[in-house]
């Protein structure tokens, strides 16, 4: 019994460790309610995951009796695109469009959590149930697998911040961000997945590095230049800006006014309230 409250803390440690690192950066914090929530959805994501998972592999059989080709497009559609869909819908329908995504680092933190909620119980079923060998995939789970699903809900939740920006101002180029929001971190998962399953080791390792130091990267622009997706009305519905390419800053809203007697979002109109009556949008 002990052991196994042994495994059971060192699978969820690194979970705990790096869920603080990107809790302490937001400029402001989230609610406990509103974290434990798209942590608890990130858990519960991994059990439709992972009946597709079985139904996918019940139709290709034996990955290690695969082609090269045919291992990626496994890895792709039955690893990849499944475990990021799941974390992508948790985040679009728990609170994507409540008033609690509100600034651009909420995308970050929030994809974060639910990244690590998926995470940690997929490493708590893999550290207590691989036998005498738990303590070694613990600690091998701890410097790869956490780290890894922690930088596909930073990509993931880079895009999605572009995604809210430009949904808000009604600009055409939401949609592509919002594939990319999807897209970025399914292709990131699949090649961490294949490399690693092919046995180029060097391979996974150069590209490991590479999405930490992006990842980094990518979370501290967000939270240097942090600032509400609403600017108490300064935005009409109708107002498009173009979003800057990503070597650029993030979007701003500084120095735009207009009307301020409607919500920006949906165009309902408001009467001194902080939140949209309609649509819940903060104002």
């Amino acid at each position: 019994m002990k052991a196994d409250q042994e495994l059971l803390v060192l699978a969820i440690i690194p979970v705990l460790i790096l869920l603080l690192y990107v809790y302490k950066k937001d400029p402001h914090k989230e609610s406990f309610g509103s974290l434990l929530k798209i942590f608890i959805f990130g858990m519960i994501s991994t059990i439709p995951a992972a009946i597709l998972e079985i139904i996918v592999t019940i139709f290709v059989g034996d990955e290690r009796l695969m082609d090269p080709i045919s291992l990626f497009i496994y890895t792709f559609i039955g690893i990849g695109l499944i475990e990021e869909f799941v974390k992508w819908f948790s985040i679009k329908k728990g609170i994507y469009n409540t008033n609690k995504f509100d600034e651009y680092y909420d995308a970050i933190v929030y994809c974060t959590f639910v990244s690590l909620g998926f995470a940690c119980l997929e490493n708590i079923l893999y550290v207590t149930n691989t036998g005498k060998s738990g303590l070694a995939v613990g600690i091998m789970r701890a410097f790869t697998s956490v780290p890894g699903h922690t930088c596909f809900g930073i990509i993931m939740g880079y895009y999605l911040c572009y995604t809210k920006f430009n949904e808000i101002r009604g600009n055409i180029e939401q949609k592509k961000y919002n594939r990319l929001s999807l897209l970025y971190p399914v292709i990131a998962h699949t090649l961490y997945d294949y490399l690693i399953m092919s046995k180029m080791v060097l391979l996974w390792l150069a590209f490991y590095i590479y999405l930490l130091i992006k990842s980094i990267r990518l979370i501290n622009k967000v939270a240097n230049q942090n600032q509400p997706f609403y600017f108490n009305n300064q935005l009409t519905p109708n107002e498009t800006i173009p979003p800057l390419p990503n070597n650029q800053p993030m979007p701003t809203t500084n120095n735009i006014t207009s009307p301020n007697n409607f919500c920006i979002n949906c165009g309902n109109p408001i009467n001194g309230e902080n939140y949209c009556t309609k649509c819940g949008h903060k104002i």
